[in-house]
């Protein structure tokens, strides 16, 4: 597993501002990013929020800026826990 940077562009546009969950094996945490980047501008109120576990609802999660969750992802990064 690596800790690099995934922005959902190119062939995963598709998917920018439209994850609502995600499959997280064990032993892994993920921090999905509202920002492309991989990165959290607090100027803009960009959001991010950690997750691990097997199954994850992004309408159940509350970012750091304190947003629900879903629809916001552009970015993400996995790395073990």
């Amino acid at each position: 597993m690596s800790d690099r940077c995934i922005c959902l562009t190119a062939g995963l546009t598709i998917l920018n501002n439209e994850v609502s969950s995600a499959i997280i094996p064990e032993g892994i945490q993920c921090t999905f990013f509202q920002s492309m980047a991989c990165f959290t501008n607090r100027s803009a109120e960009a959001d991010e929020v950690g997750v691990s576990g097997s199954v994850s609802n992004f309408t159940s999660l509350t970012g750091t800026a304190g947003q629900n969750f879903n629809d916001l992802t552009s970015s993400f990064v996995c790395s073990p826990a």
